[in-house]
């Protein structure tokens, strides 16, 4: 895809296996200008994003003006979670063993304020957290990718959980904050399109979740 300008890339590694190995890469990818950001993927790997081994990649982030993008919220690999997406987290502490929880995320926000964080697929099932961080820190971000696998697959109920929490999302959040993400082939596009279109945006913002967030993060 190099030769297409209408694609960008980000950098990941290899955190539990070969972590210098792997920021050395993203330090030579980094200065060639061959990647737009990094993606770090907890509880797929055995790592929390705040653990301090992982400074050396914010520091590049930092350094380069890349936004670091985390996988957030369920995965296969950390066993069960909720099973309500839209959990009311009025004890999120007891979550927090989650690798995946944005809590850990909004402390990396919080000792790296000039890097851009995006916390990925709403955090689902902690969208309760991935709120509430966004508007305590405003290097943060969401996007509203991988939310369902398709939503010919979904309950009704669950369809109405999702809006129900992206409303919330557009209604107590800065829409600057928020981005369109696909997670496709898991999910498809027209369902992607469908939950921006969901949270009853002005058109307006809309445009600011479709694409002009992203262009002012990738500094397009």
């Amino acid at each position: 895809i190099k030769p297409f300008d209408r694609f960008l890339v980000f950098g990941s590694l290899d955190v539990e296996n070969n972590l210098i190995k792997g920021i050395n890469e993203l330090e030579t990818l980094a200065s060639k200008k061959d990647i737009a950001g990094i993606k770090l993927y907890p509880g797929y790997q055995e790592f929390y994003p705040n653990e301090k081994r992982l400074n050396p990649i914010y520091k590049l982030a930092q350094d380069y003006n890349l936004p670091v993008t985390f996988h957030a919220g369920e995965t296969t690999q950390e066993g069960s979670f909720p099973e309500s997406w839209e959990i009311e987290e009025d004890n999120p502490e007891k979550y927090y063993h989650f690798r995946t929880h944005p809590v850990h995320m909004a402390k990396v926000a919080q000792r790296f304020p000039e890097i851009k964080i995006i916390m990925s697929h709403y955090g689902q099932p902690f969208t309760n957290s991935v709120r509430l961080i966004l508007n305590q820190h405003k290097n943060t971000y969401t996007d509203v990718s991988g939310l369902w696998k398709t939503g010919k697959d979904d309950t009704p109920k669950e369809k109405r959980m999702t809006k129900k929490a992206l409303v919330k999302l557009a209604n107590e959040c800065d829409i600057n904050q928020v981005l369109f993400g696909s997670d496709f082939p898991i999910q498809s596009l027209e369902d992607s399109i469908g939950h921006v279109e969901n949270m009853e945006l002005s058109l307006e913002n809309q445009k600011k979740v479709f694409y002009e967030n992203a262009k002012s993060i990738l500094m397009l």
